[in-house]
């Protein structure tokens, strides 16, 4: 069979639409069948859809460009002058970068779980291909205290026992907090029981306690008198301490606490995005087939490694029984709107949005969850969880809006069944965020921030402004110190407690876990419901914070002081003083060596997201933020001759040679530099710096793809 046949016969012709034949075998054999959906009703709506809709997503990709250009054009236009922010603000608001604050709203988002409208806690990101990292993040909901005690940072080094005594010596301390005594500590108990239903405690002096009014005993497990599990409930969150005098910590303990077991991981987003390397539909059919998977609620690891976490069952205080989600609350992160996908060629030949592919099947996988029977794997509320990211504005807002009721006719679903989560990632959604609100304001059920990338769209926005600060100097700018409080107050302001988690964002450090329970509460006292960690250990740690922190109480004192952060301070861009740049040749290397690394990574071996060292040995996890930051940096730095092409290439050699030593062990690595050659990795982080300034937004996608294609093609 010829090329030209095999291509042909690749695809297959649906109404006007070439179907990829991989891609309409998986609809119609895995993702249909089981559903009220029948498979000719859902390729028309479809083919309605993207009629409609791709136009409208190519126009709004369009008017992106169009007002980069013009705020390029002002600042080249005054570049040395005093920044003028009211004459700055004003151009803005002529072009349509800035549109009038709406009037007062309150968003109004319904039939949401108890994880959105109750429960602050943790959330993880991760890849959904990827069985290890996703199995982590869907049974992230509970965590063993000990054993992440045991093996991270936050205890002092020592020997076995020394750390098995720092443990529960630590760990009881926490309980004070998780489990709030009316007199006395946990440091003191002695026995635990349950006596007419309320928890009474023996302290080593002979007397006995009770939980405080703001915990409540919520279940337990075994003889009332000598249970092997009891269940706290204390600020929404639950958590277990279990019991066995003869295990490995019980029998050090004077009241045999095995282990301390806290609601953990709340939700979990599964990446679409960021954390996937998928670029074609080989690759999509794959990130579909995974979330098919978790919404049937039959993920397991194909290569060992367990499955779906039950539902915990427990005796309810009363001597009834009680049920608890024992995963995660899933969202499925799709990809923004720059990408097109290889799945589907509309009328005219060309490859569709892939955020129109994605809203669609990502929704009709859940169709699988909501057409479950009682005992739903996911959602209890009956609601699909999406988040789209890279959403520049409230144009771009009103679109998804638009799509997911258009999706939601297409599969018979009630109005505003899919909710959203909000990214507030890119600088004119940030400044425009209240009208972004208000375009969701029905299905709005998260937000969060994303640092790094809005960093990398604050460098590209601003490129033409001048030559911008380091990355460390970014801290002390006024957009980066305004950032997070605007988002929270804006969020607050419009009605979002209760109704949606008002997140902030990762911690990129999954090795540092003192440094994180050392800080990370932080982001709770600044009005945060939700916070992104890496790991479902880190999100046993970060679970402490919620216990510590009242966070319904600081979004209410936030709401009633107003707002803390003028939209002024988002505005002004992070031009550097001529003097801050000098001798950048170790951040230079710093931004070189992230791109390479990431480059190798995602180009040869599709991994997107993943811990390795940074320049300075400490290990970050790296994903497209981190890239597109890096290059947009250094790409800024080429456009007002601060670095030269010629540096970024030394930056570029040097730093191989550090890759190359540190990773020469990975499975399938190769040199990025081969006699003389220049691999396709090198290629593609060479062009993603050199050509950054014309990259759509700083996105670096354009150029992954591309180059992960063409590796794919040398492979076969």
């Amino acid at each position: 069979m010829s090329i030209a046949e095999v291509a042909a016969d690749a695809w297959v012709r649906i109404g006007a639409l070439r179907v990829a034949r991989a891609f309409r075998d998986f609809v119609e054999l895995e993702a249909l069948p089981g559903i009220d959906v029948a498979a000719g009703e859902f390729w028309a709506g479809f083919e309605q859809l993207i009629d409609d809709l791709a136009p409208h997503n190519r126009a709004l990709v369009d008017r992106r460009r169009e007002l980069q250009d013009r705020v390029d054009a002002w600042h080249t236009e005054h570049r040395g002058e005093n920044f003028d922010a009211d004459a700055y603000r004003r151009y803005l608001t002529e072009i349509g970068y800035l549109v009038a604050t709406p009037e007062p709203f309150t968003v109004d988002t319904a039939g949401a779980d108890a994880e959105i409208t109750r429960i602050a806690g943790p959330q993880l990101l991760v890849p959904v291909v990827d069985e290890p990292f996703a199995l982590e993040g869907v049974n992230a909901r509970w965590g063993s205290l000990y054993r992440t005690l045991y093996e991270t940072d936050v205890i002092p080094p020592g020997n076995a026992a020394e750390r098995r005594e720092a443990v529960i010596d630590f760990a009881r301390g926490i309980l004070d907090v998780m489990a709030p005594l009316d007199e006395g500590s946990h440091t003191e108990s002695t026995r635990y029981q349950v006596i007419d239903g309320a928890l009474r405690v023996r302290l080593s002096d002979g007397t006995f306690s009770t939980l405080a009014p703001t915990a409540r005993l919520a279940g337990f497990r075994g003889d009332p008198a000598r249970p092997s599990v009891v269940l706290i409930e204390h600020h929404h969150l639950h958590v277990e301490i279990r019991f066995d005098p003869d295990g490995e910590f019980g029998r050090l303990d004077a009241a045999g606490i095995q282990d301390v077991v806290p609601e953990s991981g709340i939700s979990t987003i599964m990446d679409f995005e960021d954390c996937v390397a998928a670029v074609d539909v080989a690759d999509k059919i794959e990130v579909y087939r995974a979330w098919l998977r978790l919404m049937c609620g039959s993920y397991t690891a194909r290569h060992g490694g367990g499955g779906m976490d039950p539902d915990r069952r427990y005796t309810a205080p009363d001597g009834g029984r009680i049920s608890l989600p024992g995963r995660a609350l899933l969202f499925a992160r799709i990809v923004g709107q720059l990408m097109t996908t290889d799945a589907i060629l509309d009328h005219e030949g060309a490859e569709v949005p892939e955020v129109i592919v994605d809203a669609v099947i990502a929704t009709l996988a859940a169709l699988h969850d909501l057409r479950g029977d009682t005992s739903r794997v996911n959602s209890r509320a009956g609601a699909v969880y999406l988040a789209v990211p890279k959403l520049h504005g409230p144009d771009e807002f009103a679109f998804v809006d638009e799509l997911f009721g258009r999706v939601e006719r297409l599969l018979g679903l009630p109005d505003h069944t899919v909710k959203l989560g909000l990214l507030d990632e890119e600088r004119r959604t940030t400044v425009n965020l209240a009208a972004c609100l208000k375009a969701v304001r029905h299905r709005v059920v998260s937000t969060n921030n994303g640092l790094l990338d809005r960093t990398a769209d604050e460098i590209h926005t601003s490129m033409a402004a001048g030559p911008m600060v380091p990355k460390a100097a970014m801290k002390t700018q006024h957009w980066q110190l305004a950032y997070e409080q605007w988002h929270v107050d804006t969020c607050l302001a419009h009605g979002l407690q209760g109704r949606a988690l008002i997140g902030l964002g990762m911690w990129p450090t999954p090795d540092r876990m003192g440094d994180l329970f050392a800080s990370k509460i932080g982001q709770l006292s600044l009005g945060a419901g939700m916070t992104w960690v890496p790991t479902a250990v880190a999100a046993t740690l970060h679970a402490a914070h919620y216990h510590q922190v009242d966070v319904a109480d600081v979004q209410r004192e936030i709401a009633a002081a107003g707002p803390r952060r003028s939209l002024g301070e988002l505005l002004r861009p992070p031009v550097a003083e001529t003097k801050t740049l000098t001798d950048l040749r170790t951040e230079l290397d710093a931004h070189c060596y992230t791109v390479l690394g990431y480059a190798v990574r995602w180009v040869e071996r599709a991994v997107a997201s993943s811990p390795m060292p940074a320049f300075d040995g400490v290990v970050v996890l790296e994903d497209r933020a981190t890239l597109r930051m890096s290059t947009q940096l250094l790409a800024n730095w080429l456009h007002h001759d601060v670095i030269t092409v010629r540096d970024v290439d030394d930056g570029l050699r040097r730093t191989a040679a550090v890759l190359d030593d540190r990773l020469h062990d990975e499975p399938g690595y190769r040199p990025l530099l081969r006699a003389g050659e220049a691999s396709l990795a090198w290629q593609a982080a060479r062009e993603l710096i050199t050509r950054g300034t014309t990259a759509p937004n700083g996105y670096t996608e354009p150029v992954l793809y591309r180059f992960r294609r063409e590796q794919k093609a040398q492979a076969t």
